[in-house]
């Protein structure tokens, strides 16, 4: 599965890095722990929007009242996931989780988690740190 792009702030590259490590292992994990995968998933998306929002709010960023709406929504999706993969074959509830969740995340992380960085990264003190490093890591 393709990982996320580098997008130069520490905090969100670790944290994305973790979460490609899940998506991955939905290729390999058996039927029966596709819930408990998810629900991995779904703590670690968690987590990471709460670290992601203190990060944000620290930094003023302009528009992070839509970014963290933007997080709800994903994960209201997830808890209708939840619910879809408890009835769904394990087929079902493995495309749910590899392709339509990996492309909210993705898509999410490529747009407003990219226009977040760009915003922390002219935020701070270090020259070297002012240079976007937008790259892909596969």
């Amino acid at each position: 599965m393709p990982s996320a792009p580098r997008l130069g702030v520490p905090l969100m590259d670790r944290d994305h890095a973790a979460i490609d490590l899940l998506f991955d292992a939905a290729a390999t994990t058996a039927d029966s722990e596709l819930p408990a995968l998810l629900d991995l998933i779904a703590e670690e998306l968690h987590d990471h929007f709460a670290r992601e929002e203190a990060m944000m709010t620290e930094a003023r960023v302009p528009f992070l009242f839509h970014h963290f709406e933007l997080h709800t929504q994903l994960l209201r999706e997830i808890e209708n996931m939840r619910r879809e993969v408890a009835t769904s074959n394990a087929s079902s509830a493995r495309r749910l989780i590899e392709v339509l969740l990996f492309r909210f995340v993705a898509d999410h992380v490529a747009t407003a988690d990219a226009a977040a960085a760009r915003f922390l990264i002219g935020r701070t003190e270090r020259p070297s740190d002012l240079t976007p490093r937008v790259s892909r890591t596969d």
